[in-house]
């Protein structure tokens, strides 16, 4: 696979894969964390945003009445504690309306202190007495943008004894509607913010929404490739083990993956190695035996044609049906050699060289030798006269349609139909080949037979007509061959009974 992780245990590649699909509700379960404790933040600091400026505004308020009520006091009782304490409460509001200014941080807060300090600053300028009106701008501070002596020489006339507390309640209710303005100017900056936030908690809420939306498909996703990536070696390992099992040998069993799958792959290469050896060994053994009984068989063959002809001498009627016996199992016994060859030498074989033929020529030669067979069942033989040209091996297609031909005469009852046909493939939906199929009218297959049929020497519940008994790897000899040549086989029931072998090739022309 190319991955570092590849090799690794099994147990490491789950933990893996599973921090791995986790990772996405980590970082959105992280995400909202830090998105709600980033909005809580905020939320305190606009609540201790908004509690300080309604501290400053009650304190400004408040600081306003008292200046009113020390100049008012000043005025009638002419008494310098009060003013005295005028300008200490002056600063006092200098220094809120300033911090007031700050916490809000705009340019209208900032002229309406301006003109709050300066309407309180004229009201301090009109209660000093004429004797230290001189003195005043030294005294009191004169806010900013103000002249302290264009201030003194507006406020201070002749009739200042008189219209002294006129004056003030005019600079008083002035200063009560800046404040009131102020007020309402921080209403609405506190609730700019309140409205800010409440946007910014919409946006984190539908930011929370996406990514959890998105975590959960991308951690499905992590899940289904990373169990793509961990299982794959494990398909591969029961292809293995399955291809072992069907006797499949060739190439090696080695399987790439976790270090467990490693182990257990070698494991099967040594025991691949070791059926293989077997299989060879076997091989050598079936040749070995099907040559050596050859050589008394064909004694016994010439034993009993000569005792068929009475050479020997006349025989009685009890002796002639021994003889039959004895011709019968040994026709048997050679078929069975000669399958078991057939059977051991296909399963080696590598497959031959393909060649160009005419269908129809190249069966003629095998239904001719079955003939003679044919007619003693009393089975007649339906062959078509259309011609096709095809590629294939001649040796394996031979076997093929000899073990079907052959099954249909011993299986046929007397009286019945063997149907030949073959064709090219005319399917839009599949590839390019041709078929060949066998149909006749015996007692057909079961269905539980049916699963069982291409199995080394198994024999189904309906047996073959005749004296002559099968080896029961006839169609085994039919699958090893279409193995090689990469066809495929299907066994249909015909009606109203019969059986039908359809074998569909790739056309390689």
């Amino acid at each position: 696979m190319g991955f570092p992780f590849y090799s690794i245990s099994l147990t490491r590649q789950w933990a893996l894969g599973m921090l791995l699909a986790v990772a996405p509700l980590i970082v959105a379960v992280g995400y909202a964390i830090w998105s709600m404790d980033k909005h809580n933040r905020r939320q305190n600091e606009l609540v201790e945003s908004t509690a300080a400026i309604n501290r400053q505004m009650s304190a400004l308020q408040e600081l306003v009445k008292e200046l009113e009520r020390s100049a008012r006091q000043f005025v009638v009782l002419q008494d310098a504690r009060f003013e005295k304490i005028y300008g200490e409460k002056y600063a006092k509001l200098q220094e809120q309306a300033m911090a007031l200014e700050r916490n809000i941080g705009s340019a209208k807060m900032s002229d309406m202190v301006s003109q709050l300090l300066r309407v309180t600053h004229r009201s301090a300028l009109s209660i000093t007495s004429p004797d230290k009106r001189d003195a005043a701008p030294e005294q009191l501070s004169t806010p900013k943008g103000v002249e302290a002596e264009e201030t003194l020489n507006e406020v201070v006339g002749p009739e200042f004894e008189a219209n002294s507390l006129g004056r003030l309640t005019a600079i008083f209710n002035s200063a009560a509607e800046i404040t009131s303005n102020i007020t309402v100017l921080a209403n609405d900056a506190l609730n700019a913010s309140l409205a800010e936030q409440k946007e910014g908690f919409r946006t984190t809420q539908w930011w929370l929404a996406i990514l959890g939306l998105l975590a959960l498909p991308a951690s499905f996703v992590i899940m289904v490739i990373w169990s793509y990536v961990i299982t794959r070696p494990l398909n591969n390992l029961s292809q293995t083990i399955r291809r072992i099992g069907e006797g499949e040998l060739e190439g090696s069993a080695k399987v790439e993956g976790p270090e467990e799958f490693q182990v257990l792959g070698k494991r099967l290469e040594w025991l691949r190695e070791n059926l293989e050896l077997i299989e060879q060994q076997k091989s050598t053994f079936l040749r070995h035996v099907t040559h050596e009984l050859k050589t008394p068989l064909a004694a016994i063959f010439e034993a009993s044609a000569l005792l068929t002809e009475e050479i020997p001498g006349p025989l009685t009627g009890e002796q002639r049906k021994v003889v039959e016996i004895l011709f019968n199992n040994a026709t048997r016994l050679q078929e069975m050699i000669q399958q078991l060859l057939n059977f051991n030498s296909v399963r080696l074989a590598a497959g031959g060289p393909r060649q160009s033929l005419e269908l129809p020529d190249f069966l003629h030669k095998s239904i001719e030798r079955y003939r003679s067979l044919a007619n003693a069942n009393q089975v007649y033989i339906e062959i078509p006269k259309t011609s096709i040209h095809v590629e294939s091996d001649l040796v394996l297609l031979e076997m093929i349609f000899n073990n079907l031909l052959s099954n249909a005469i011993h299986f046929s009852p007397p009286g019945s139909r063997i149907a030949l046909g073959w064709g090219k493939t005319e399917a839009e939906d599949e590839p390019a080949g041709w078929w060949l199929e066998v149909r006749d009218q015996g007692p057909g297959i079961s269905k539980h037979d049916k699963e069982k049929i291409f199995t080394p020497f198994f024999q189904g519940d309906n047996k073959r007509q005749g004296a002559t008994k099968g080896s029961g790897l006839g169609l085994a000899i039919v699958a090893e061959c279409l193995r090689h040549l990469g066809g495929d086989i299907q066994v249909m029931d015909e009606e109203p009974n019969g059986t039908r072998f359809y074998i569909s090739f790739t056309d390689y022309t």
